[in-house]
């Protein structure tokens, strides 16, 4: 999604997966990678427009 110009954030309560991800996307230059908890994010609440989850 960053590749076609969206600002990209990604949030992970592990700081090994946050370590995995930015280094399979090091130059990706909308996206932004912080640690958190999915249930409280650390952002503001009028940033989203869309949300998409995955996990293994």
């Amino acid at each position: 999604m960053a590749g076609r110009g969206h600002r990209v954030v990604g949030v992970d309560g592990s700081p090994e997966m946050l370590a995995a991800t930015r280094a399979r996307v090091p130059d990706a230059e909308f996206a932004e990678f912080t640690e958190g908890d999915l249930h409280a994010l650390p952002l503001p609440d009028d940033l989203w427009t869309s949300s998409y989850a995955r996990s293994p």
